[in-house]
């Protein structure tokens, strides 16, 4: 071997050269002199390249789902598309290489896979793609403005950092703090955007080509990309991960998947907390038992949330290592301890304690920047809010759809004041797949006119008080309260109060608003009357079985004469502000009806027909 690498394959004076035991599917390079003893008279050779045969090697991909092959599943290697057929089979012909390829799997409705191979022998790879399980939203709410309507929910955490831009520093809802504020380690050798990077985790995509061919596996245990926490340059890490605020459920666990990228600086400790959003002072207290060591192979980590079921809190992920060299993050959730968390995958490989996995503290000059997506990532996978989505449903019809897991607000009109239903699901916008529907909000729009209705005298509450609202009518409860839903914007309500033993009142509101009218009522004194003749009437005209007296209330003792004088029927009523009369036993003709009530006598003339 010459000095630059190269070899003497023959030196002679023959006319033509026969090599054999080259490597196939290689370029060779050759350098041809001329000499003549021990000199060279040529001092630029004659150059020539050669290659061998190229060789190509059949390469499988067997996709099943529960056991059973997944016909349609797209399998993606390099540019190349193949859809596995009815026995969920991909094949591809492959040309023999010695570096790393990067494939895909991904079918409607399920989590996407990634995993890497080299291409220098017949391979068949077994993939199993499982469906999301995601949980429907939670404690939704709303306001309103007539019928304009805002909604509001909890976050759904679910989030396995895929569809976030490749080596960000932050992600949408998620609070990254870095109390540490040191530049952080870098990987020896290797080369990725954002590296040495100052700041608390970055969003790490394996299949970008400066980790693509890294001699060990940072392949994440599902989908695409994971977090990543690199310990700093100095000192000891104090570094945050903080979900947004949500209100915990009974059953509820906080859970974690996590592993050290190596150990040969030492295993990553993280700490694990929860911040009570109601308490009078907010602070961080452990969930974990201190410190956790946390090993090279994915580790899943659950914490029961029962104690705070029904209280606001926030959870966080403390990264407190000291002089090591990398956390991995590939899953965070909070629900059932075993949503979403089939058995877990062992590491695709076990190359962590390989001499080339090293840290480097070079600081190699790079700005703070975001990686351009790989000719592996296909337009839509990168949302700006992460897989996580939610598609709000109005009366049975989609009226929202939102991308982001903490886009949780969303405003709709609806075209009904009373009993609106809406529900929310839970979307993968990655694979499709939706959660079941949330638990029915129902609500009213535009206004309610609320009374509060009590005795003058007493301030007590008065029970079965009639309130007429523009011709419809309800009753006050045991507090003396009633409520009208649903009364459109702007109108001008007219209302009527009315109870035994009480005077009426009457009244109009411009409904503006939610209102509240607080109402006082008199009681009726059997000596006196401020009943008015001229605010009495009597209907129909002519009148036949019944007749409607209005304007007259209290203890009323009632005559009916016909118009010769004579007494045909006497009556004695308590009445609210009207009441009917039946007339069914009265002959056809003219009749005089006397009314007596606190102290006045009243009278009117009808015509029975």
């Amino acid at each position: 071997s010459l000095t630059d690498g190269s070899f003497v394959v023959y030196a002679g004076s023959a006319s033509s050269l026969e090599l054999t035991g080259l490597q196939h599917s290689s370029d060779h390079h050759f350098a041809l002199f001329s000499y003549n003893d021990d000199y060279f008279y040529q001092t630029e050779a004659l150059r020539a390249v050669f290659a061998t045969t190229r060789v190509y090697h059949p390469f499988k991909v067997m996709v099943s789902s529960e056991g059973q092959p997944l016909e349609g599943a797209t399998v993606m290697l390099n540019e190349s598309i193949i859809t596995s057929d009815q026995s969920g089979i991909a094949e591809f012909s492959v040309a023999h290489d010695t570096i790393f390829n990067a494939v895909s799997v991904s079918a409607n409705n399920y989590e996407w896979q990634w995993f890497r191979f080299k291409p220098d022998s017949e391979q068949l790879i077994e993939v199993e793609l499982e469906a999301p399980t995601l949980a429907a939203p939670r404690n939704i709410s709303f306001s309103k403005n007539n019928k304009d309507v805002a909604l509001s929910w909890d976050a759904v955490i679910n989030e396995t950092f895929d569809a976030y831009q490749p080596f960000a520093l932050s992600m949408p809802g998620w609070s990254m703090i870095d109390n540490d504020g040191e530049v952080t380690y870098a990987i020896s050798d290797l080369y990725f955007p954002n590296e040495n990077y100052r700041g608390a985790f970055i969003v790490i995509d394996p299949w970008y080509e400066g980790l693509l061919q890294a001699d060990f596996d940072f392949s994440p245990r599902r989908g695409r990309q994971l977090l990543a926490a690199f310990a700093a340059s100095s000192g000891s890490n104090d570094d945050w991960l903080i979900t947004p605020a949500i209100t915990i459920s009974d059953g509820d666990y906080f859970n974690i998947v996590a592993r050290s990228l190596s150990d040969t600086y030492g295993l990553e400790k993280i700490r694990v907390l929860l911040a009570d959003q109601s308490a009078s002072t907010i602070e961080y207290e452990l969930l974990s038992d201190g410190d956790l060591e946390v090993p090279i192979e994915w580790n899943l980590y659950s914490y029961d949330l029962s104690q705070w079921a029904g209280k606001r809190v926030k959870l966080a992920l403390q990264y407190v290592s000291e002089q090591s060299f990398a956390l991995l993050i590939d899953y965070i959730s909070v629900g059932a301890k075993t949503l979403d968390f089939p058995t877990l995958a062992p590491l695709k490989s076990a190359a962590f304690k390989s001499p080339g996995l090293k840290r480097s503290s070079e600081i190699k000059g790079y700005a703070a920047k975001v990686a351009a997506p790989s000719s592996l990532v296909r337009s839509g996978d990168i949302v700006s809010g992460g897989r996580i989505g939610y598609s709000v449903w109005l009366n049975g019809a989609e009226a929202a759809y939102l991308e982001g897991f903490d886009k949780t607000t969303a405003n709709v009109t609806v075209s009904e004041c009373l009993n609106n239903e809406v529900q929310i699901q839970t979307v993968d916008i990655l694979s499709g797949s939706a959660s079941e529907l949330s638990e029915v909000l129902l609500f009213d729009a535009c206004n309610r006119l609320s009374f509060v209705v009590r005795d003058l005298r007493s301030d007590l509450a008065i029970e079965g008080v009639l309130v007429s609202l523009n011709g419809a009518g309800l009753l006050t409860d045991a507090k003396g309260e009633l409520s009208f839903r649903g009364v459109e914007q702007g109108i001008i309500a007219d209302y009527e109060i009315s109870a035994h033993g009480y005077i009426p009142r009457r009244g109009s509101v411009i409904v503006d608003d939610d209102i509240l009218l607080e109402i006082e009522l008199e009681a009726v004194d059997d000596f006196a009357t401020s009943v008015k003749d001229k605010d009495i009437s009597t209907s129909p005209v002519p009148v036949g079985d019944e007749l409607t007296v209005s304007g007259i209330y209290g203890k009323i003792d009632l005559a009916i004469f016909d118009i010769s004088g004579r007494l045909q029927k006497t009556l004695k009523i308590e009445a609210y502000n009207s009441f009917t009369l039946p007339l069914g036993d009265l002959q056809s003709g003219f009749y005089i009806i006397r009314f007596k009530v606190g102290g006045k006598t009243f009278a009117r003339k009808i015509l029975r027909t």
